[in-house]
């Protein structure tokens, strides 16, 4: 097994661990962890990028679960995974802020687009979320 496989068999979940206490004085110091975080607007603690990470976490799980999301408000939810691109690979973050989502006037997370048991309107009628490009 190669390097490069070990690292893509780690879940989110270890990514996130590596940011807990128990380990600021073992590996975030010692070991630089935060220069994994090269974009971020200064040197960030473990405790301030665990308390950013875990939401996403949080969401990961739910949607692995088939949980429902649909009272979550996207575009803040969207906000905060380019800041977190941004803070590991600014470059990723330019191509990533190009495929963003725009909000449209009257498209909200009670909209038949998103259910939340609402009945779902013909096709033609949905609200359409439009890409930047």
């Amino acid at each position: 097994m190669t390097h490069g496989q070990v690292i893509a068999t780690l879940s989110f979940g270890f990514w996130v661990d590596l940011t807990e206490a128990k380990y600021s004085s073992t590996l975030w110091g010692p070991f630089k962890l935060y220069k994994v975080f090269p974009g971020s607007p200064r040197r960030l603690t473990h405790a301030e990028v665990n308390n950013f990470l875990k939401p996403f976490r949080n969401l990961r799980n739910c949607i692995a679960h088939h949980e429902p999301i649909f009272a979550r408000d996207f575009f803040k939810d969207q906000d905060e995974i380019l800041m977190a691109i941004r803070w590991i690979c600014p470059a990723s973050a330019d191509w990533a802020e190009r495929l963003r989502v725009k909000p449209q006037p009257g498209l909200k997370p009670t909209s038949p687009l998103f259910g939340c048991g609402s009945p779902i309107s013909q096709p033609a009628e949905r609200p359409r979320l439009e890409r930047v490009l």
